[in-house]
């Protein structure tokens, strides 16, 4: 009994052993080919006066909005603007 008991622990251990080190290969050989991927296929990023220009647009539209209320948090409305117009300025350079 106690070596049927040992076997089943041998092999739980050793599958999951097994499957970690699959995993971390895994995860290894993913992180190398995006590094590799990257290098030799960088994204190409917009130009800093253009992302400045795009920011300033947004705080522009989100400032002009006529709010009759107070105390409306511009902040967030503002980061989601800002970060639609620059995916749109970004397909408008390099889209596809």
């Amino acid at each position: 009994m106690e070596f049927f008991f040992g076997y089943i622990l041998f092999l739980t251990v050793s599958f999951a052993l097994f499957y970690l080190i699959v995993f971390i290969v895994k995860a290894i050989s993913i992180y190398i080919y995006n590094k590799i991927r990257d290098y030799f296929f960088p994204i190409p990023s917009i130009p800093e006066h253009i992302i400045d220009q795009v920011l300033r647009e947004a705080s522009e539209f989100v400032h002009s909005k006529h709010r009759p209320w107070g105390h409306d948090y511009l902040f967030a409305e503002y980061l989601e603007v800002s970060a639609w117009m620059l995916e749109q300025k970004w397909e408008e350079l390099y889209g596809k």
